[in-house]
């Protein structure tokens, strides 16, 4: 008999360009008592200039460990459907990649380090998951590696590496807040580029909770946000959030 997901959180993102919202992600964070497994899902709606909504399903498997083990992203304009599957072999170590769109199905192979690799998924929920297992170091910039899709409505090839580097700006900070409650959140700058190969530049800017790698705020260096607009605790014996 297949084990049950008790739900731990549900909440809703918005996003904003230039103060204008743009698009939502509605998500839902579970847990499996049996196997220590964590699923992330988002659902993003966004409409585009044609007036038609673009619509992407993010599901998103870990372990215990907060390793992946399988992602699946289904994404939908008019039309246009395509299917990506991401699933991770921790004994050999290899990342399988496939891409499904219209008729045509492709697959590839690369290189994938639970150690020293983070799959990324194109949603927000799941944008603070390396906090969860990373050591940032509090003195310098610490780098983080990204494995990414490429994205799009064609097959591209295999997912590519990106380096972020993350500064712990904050341990604790709670001036954020949520329907008037106060967040304690861990607060980091991100910077596509480490301080020594330039001149420093400030990088976006996120809050994370400490409780799942939860996001709650996103500001980029352009202008762009994403907010945290409502958050719920589902299973009342965690430990507490706010």
């Amino acid at each position: 008999m297949l084990s049950k997901n008790e739900k731990l959180f549900e909440g809703t993102y918005q996003y904003f360009q230039q103060g204008q919202n743009y698009s939502q992600e509605n998500f839902t964070v579970e847990h499996n008592e049996e196997t220590g497994d964590l699923v992330f899902h988002a659902e993003i709606m966004s409409r585009v200039e044609t007036g038609e909504f673009f619509k992407m399903q993010i599901h998103y498997l870990l372990n215990q460990f907060y390793v992946p083990q399988v992602l699946t992203i289904e994404k939908s304009l008019g039309d246009k459907l395509a299917r990506e599957i991401f699933e991770v072999d921790p004994t050999t170590q290899t990342l399988r990649y496939s891409f499904k769109s219209g008729e045509t199905l492709q697959t590839t192979e690369r290189p994938f380090s639970s150690t020293k690799h983070y799959l990324a998924a194109p949603c927000f929920v799941t944008a603070g998951l390396f906090t969860a297992t990373k050591k940032i170091d509090t003195t310098a910039r610490t780098p983080v590696h990204f494995v990414t899709p490429k994205t799009g409505w064609e097959f591209a090839g295999a997912p590519e590496d990106k380096i972020m580097w993350v500064d712990l700006k904050t341990h604790d900070t709670d001036d954020l807040e949520v329907g008037g409650m106060p967040l304690t959140a861990l607060q980091f700058e991100l910077h596509d580029e480490d301080a020594l190969s330039g001149n420093v530049k400030s990088g976006a800017h996120m809050w994370v909770s400490k409780h799942y790698g939860i996001p709650y705020q996103l500001e980029e260096k352009d202008g762009g946000k994403i907010v945290i607009r409502r958050l719920k605790k589902l299973k009342q014996n965690l430990e507490k959030i706010f």
